[in-house]
């Protein structure tokens, strides 16, 4: 699991991605761009490791009567960019789990790295790119504002932090845009799940990006 303290990059997709290229092994000798790319790779592989709980979407997709949404990440054998990620989740009203699996690959830009996804079985014609906007811990409490005087609510967690993700995903043919926020499954006994979306909301909303200020607006606890 990751053990940084929790941060926001820049989002590319909320900005133009014209210059994004491909990345293979290969494909660049540029010593930044190799950087980038192996500084992406170890924030992906740092989630191999368990189940993701998504807590909360700006999709309305999973706000629509979605449950217990699991999201697994891992490496492709054979392929050293490569990486998998399915998605579990229960409709209301049933114990029946629907899985959705894909393929990701890295995709290099002059400010950074996203990801291009592509489905696997009859999602297969289904692609969309999405990026990690933010990873990391979340101190133990955060500030929420009463109106009359400032609480701090904790965040119960093993330890005093917990790790949280965020991603963001481009809408496709049958899904809406989605900024997202996860945590370990390991680590949902005990958490204040309003309290981690309003301290990633604001974190979000810190970065003063209009786009992106409205997509943490539109996250609902799921």
């Amino acid at each position: 699991m990751p053990s940084s303290p929790f941060s926001v990059r820049k989002p590319l997709l909320f900005f133009t991605n014209a210059s994004a290229v491909p990345i293979t092994p290969s494909s660049s000798s540029n010593q930044a761009k190799e950087h980038q790319l192996s500084a992406a790779l170890s924030d992906i592989s740092s989630l191999y490791d368990g189940h993701w709980r998504m807590i909360a979407s700006s999709s309305t997709m999973w706000q629509d009567r979605k449950r217990n949404i699991d999201m697994v990440y891992a490496p492709v054998k054979g392929d050293p960019v490569a990486f998998t990620s399915e998605t579990t989740w229960c409709a209301e009203g049933s114990d029946k789990r629907t899985t959705t699996k894909g393929v990701n690959r890295p995709r290099s830009t002059d400010a950074g790295v996203m990801y291009d996804w592509r489905g696997l079985g009859w999602l297969r014609l289904i692609t969309t790119q999405w990026e990690l906007i933010a990873l990391g811990q979340i101190p133990h409490g955060s500030s929420r504002d009463t109106g009359d005087q400032e609480e701090t609510k904790q965040l119960p967690t093993q330890g005093s932090e917990i790790v949280a993700l965020v991603t963001f995903v481009q809408k496709t043919l049958f899904s809406p845009t989605a900024l997202s926020v996860l945590v370990p499954e390991s680590s949902l006994d005990g958490i204040d799940e309003a309290a981690v979306l309003e301290y990633i909301s604001a974190a979000l909303r810190a970065m003063g990006i209009e786009s992106l200020t409205a997509e943490a607006n539109r996250m609902k606890l799921l």
